[in-house]
């Protein structure tokens, strides 16, 4: 791991070491989420994030209604989350690690 890649150490740092290669990828991906304000998920990586949270036991399917703190994150497509909208659960991750500054 190149010292100057702080993606690379969180996602060692927050993994177990006998992960597989997909699942340290996905984690990579939240992680790159989580830290730049900039970076939006595609479709593909977003169904990667989602299939990887349904795996650790939370159904992709459930919607929850959105609370103060998610208002105004944005939102896999570009929009910003609205006080009533309903997210499925790796919306709600995405988008709490989203917030708008």
């Amino acid at each position: 791991m190149p010292p100057d890649d702080p993606l690379a150490a969180l996602v060692a740092a927050h993994t177990r070491p006998d992960a597989s290669d997909e699942t340290r990828a996905v984690h990579r991906l939240i992680l790159a989420v989580a830290t730049d304000p900039a970076r939006l998920l595609t479709e593909e990586e977003l169904a990667r994030v989602v299939r990887h949270i349904a795996g650790a036991g939370f159904d992709p399917h459930a919607l929850e209604r959105v609370r103060g703190n998610l208002v105004g994150a944005l939102r896999s497509n570009g929009n910003e989350v609205a006080p009533r909208d309903h997210l499925a659960s790796g919306e709600v991750l995405l988008a709490a690690c989203c917030r708008r500054p």
